[in-house]
């Protein structure tokens, strides 16, 4: 059993984002990530009913996400970023963490069913993006770049 202060489980993912976002939602709900609240001027996410849309630092970046799943969430994430919090819910027990239009690079979360505070940190920095040197050569890269995302998930009321 993970101690204390420890994420209960860690999930590290690499979704290929849509239109400078990503999502972390419901989708096996009858909920609709088009219900989500408006993102506020300056803000990285919006969450509500269903899960939350990310935003990344553009149509040319590629986030690399390190979800944690806490008893309690940290205050501290990355340094040199941009944060995110407020609240979800997850009604059947998956969340998908993946591109708005669905991608095969999906990936399904099992978590309890129920509300959850979330914290997100989007990194300011931005990294080179490898390109997989055996499909791709240099000069099929506009311009990618990786940034580094935290996400925590803490289960409330219980």
């Amino acid at each position: 059993m993970p101690e204390a202060d420890q994420p209960l489980s860690i999930i590290e993912h690499q979704p290929s984002p849509d239109f400078n976002q990503f999502l972390l939602f419901d989708a096996w709900s009858d909920l609709s990530y088009g219900d989500l609240p408006d993102f506020t001027p300056g803000s990285i996410a919006t969450t509500g009913p269903g899960g939350g849309i990310f935003l990344t630092q553009g149509d040319l970046a590629r986030p690399c996400i390190r979800l944690e799943v806490q008893r309690k969430n940290s205050s501290e994430g990355l340094t040199d970023s941009d944060t995110f919090e407020g609240q979800l819910t997850c009604e059947t027990g998956k969340l998908l963490l993946g591109s708005i239009s669905a991608s095969p690079d999906d990936l399904a979360l099992h978590l309890e069913p129920g509300a959850y505070a979330i914290k997100a940190w989007r990194s300011r920095v931005r990294r080179e993006y490898q390109l997989d040197p055996e499909i791709f050569d240099e000069a099929d890269n506009p311009g990618y770049f990786s940034e580094d995302w935290l996400i925590q998930l803490e289960k409330l009321g219980g």
